[in-house]
């Protein structure tokens, strides 16, 4: 129940976000830090990076041209290789929500004190090990049972 409500407050007064996919979002975020780095992804790339068929990586990327959010582009030296980027206006919109939610996580802190905040970072670390650790699990049994 927190969880929804954090989330539901960080989605709140946001169209795009809203109008968004859980897949769109992924998607976009993975473009996002590979072109924060200064490199390119191709959609072929964007597949493997989320165990997705290519085809549906296609289908989520023309969603998100739909919307402008992403744009395909080739380089000119290299007219085969298609490359996927955020959009300009993307960009801005993604540079914004960072600043949002680094404001709303200093509120957090602001409100709960250092002490709690540092606990609540342990809680989440333990949360996180304990899903891996189950997720594999239930990856062993899968592939045991298979």
């Amino acid at each position: 129940e927190s969880f929804q409500k954090i989330a539901k407050l960080s989605k709140q007064n946001n169209e795009v976000l809203d109008k968004m996919s859980f897949g769109e979002m992924k998607l976009c975020a993975i473009i996002e830090e590979y072109n924060s780095q200064n490199q390119e992804i191709t959609p072929i790339e964007l597949a493997q990076e989320l165990q997705m068929s290519a085809p549906a990586v296609n289908k989520t990327l023309n969603h998100l041209e739909a919307k402008k959010i992403t744009e395909r582009y080739r380089k000119e030296g290299d007219r085969k290789r298609v490359y996927v980027r955020l959009s300009e206006s993307a960009v801005l919109f993604v540079k914004g929500e960072k600043e949002k939610i680094v404001l709303f996580a200093e509120q957090i802190v602001e409100e709960m004190g250092t002490e709690e905040t540092k606990q609540l970072i342990e809680l989440f670390s333990k949360l996180s090990k304990i899903m891996e650790k189950i997720h594999k699990g239930e990856e062993n049994v899968t592939t045991k049972t298979n």
